[in-house]
């Protein structure tokens, strides 16, 4: 019996030495595993994030956590997490740029023969820095996919010009990545024109004239005028409108103004087009108007007389927001001009060029 136990006690001795060698066995395992260090502050951006888009910049940044001498730097997409099927549809680079990280362009080259992969590669290793670096691929063609999931590996050997990298140095974590059909934004912008009609109260384009009536937008009250003598007042005219070839605005009156007796007030014989000087006095009557529109020029202090059809005054070529101009109006009664109340209605329109 005493040898039995004695046997018996030996072989749970060996038993617990056994188990005591595997499990430092498996610690052992693990720690050569995590020989690798954790790449840091790992992104990728695109420029154009919707899916299946081609010529695509990818701006993937990092920061290296060791100076292991290295030769490739590999950044793969993956459907899954697990890394291991390319993301579906997606090309690699034809190009890229290189800063940061201790590593010199110059030393590196573009690898795009594979899929779902951006690399570069340098012949002989470069070490890096522990800092930040940036690599920015040109022209890839995103994946299909909504997710994709892309990292980061550096390795100390690239062979065949960069078609085989291996002895991992460095990695990042595994992100995940979205690529977004976008939000289609759209508005409807409706056309618009507004004009107005004020009282300026200055005289225009070079008049001279003084002590001016107060025009209203609906009215221009040159009360009473002795022969021989003139009134006059101006108004503002401002246009804002969005019409892509701008527009014009126009006058004409409804006729020469008339009184109840049917007499008539002579106008001024300049025109628009030819304006003269203001040519009423005691021997005959006359009401004119000058503008001072930068487009339609009439020289200074010249004037014209109305129609019944429309004249342009201004013509703008593009949209204008609140674009104001001046018109001044005068009248003279000559000596014998018939006494009454004249009257006729001046109409303005802004037509707009779409």
């Amino acid at each position: 019996m005493k040898v039995f136990k004695s046997l018996t006690k030996r072989k749970v001795a060996a038993i617990v030495g056994i188990t005591i060698v595997i499990g430092a066995g498996s610690f052992s395992y693990d720690v050569r595993q995590a020989q690798a260090a954790l790449v840091t502050s790992a992104s990728v951006q695109f420029s154009d994030p919707r899916p299946s888009q081609t010529g695509v910049t990818y701006t993937v940044g990092f920061t290296f956590p060791s100076t292991t001498a290295i030769e490739c730097v590999q950044v793969k997409y993956a459907t899954a997490s697990n890394m291991t099927t390319p993301a579906t549809g997606m090309t690699s680079a034809s190009g890229f740029t290189l800063t940061g990280g201790g590593l010199t362009q110059g030393n590196w080259t573009n690898y795009g023969s594979t899929n779902g992969t951006t690399e570069i590669y340098a012949a002989s290793g470069q070490t890096p820095s522990l800092t930040a670096a940036t690599i920015t691929f040109t022209g890839v063609t995103n994946t299909s996919l909504s997710t994709e999931y892309a990292q980061i590996t550096t390795y100390t050997t690239e062979t065949s010009s960069g078609a085989s990298c291996s002895g991992q140095a460095d990695q990042s974590n595994v992100m995940a990545l979205a690529t977004v059909a976008g939000v289609s934004a759209s508005v409807q912008v409706d056309p618009s024109l507004t004009f107005s009609v004020a009282n300026y109260g200055s005289a225009v384009n070079g008049s001279g004239d003084t002590s001016p009536v107060t025009t209203t937008s609906t009215t221009i009250p040159f009360g009473d005028v002795a022969a021989g003598a003139t009134s006059w007042g101006s108004q503002t005219l401002t246009t804002s409108s969005n019409a892509s070839h701008g527009y014009s605005v126009y006058v004409r009156y409804s006729g020469q103004m008339t009184d109840a007796n049917s007499d008539t007030f002579r106008n001024e014989a300049g025109t628009v087009g030819s304006p003269a000087t203001f040519d009423g006095s005691s021997s005959q009557s006359s009401f004119g108007l000058t503008t001072d529109s930068s487009t339609v020029t009439m020289a200074s202090n010249k004037w014209a007389g109305l129609t019944t059809t429309n004249t342009a005054i201004d013509t703008q070529t593009a949209p204008q927001n609140g674009n104001a101009f001046h018109v001044e109006y005068k009248v003279e009664p000559g000596n014998t001009q018939a006494p009454g109340t004249y009257t006729t209605t001046v109409t303005y329109a802004a037509v707009p060029t779409y």
